[in-house]
């Protein structure tokens, strides 16, 4: 497997997350009380953990993740072999389209990663990269059951 890298340059990224509502843009460790956070910004900013927290996060781990899930091409993401990643991207409502800048991108060390082209964007909220929302091209239609 290659190593994970974070990237650093002034480039942004098109990417694309898939989700039901905006609050799905924010990661769960936003949501977590003050001291966790605390806690959690000191270890990230080690190299060493930031990347096990990033295979963690890829590997399904997302309890109070730094990490917000995003893909670069949504098809590739459709047509996976994850069961996990299938039901996001037929059971969202939405298909959010971004330009992340690419020093807040982490490609997980995972061999579905590479696959689905899954990146991490290690950030609190991806709402001030939102570009444009689409509804779901890839959504299941709802069965109606008598």
């Amino acid at each position: 497997m290659r190593p994970m890298r974070v990237t650093v340059s002034g480039r942004k990224v098109k990417v694309y997350r898939f989700a039901n509502q905006s609050s799905d843009l924010t990661s769960r460790l936003s949501k977590a009380g003050k001291v966790r956070k605390w806690v959690e910004r000191l270890l990230l900013r080690s190299r060493r953990y930031r990347m096990w927290r990033a295979k963690k996060h890829a590997m399904g781990n997302v309890a109070l993740s730094p990490f917000i899930s995003v893909v670069l091409d949504p098809v590739a993401a459709v047509v996976t072999m994850d069961p996990w990643l299938i039901d996001i991207t037929r059971n969202t409502n939405y298909l959010y389209e971004l330009d992340v800048p690419e020093h807040l991108l982490i490609v997980p060390d995972t061999p579905l990663s590479a696959l689905e082209t899954e990146r991490l964007v290690l950030a609190k909220d991806l709402a001030p990269y939102v570009t444009n929302v689409h509804p779901n091209p890839y959504l299941l239609p709802e069965v109606n059951s008598l």
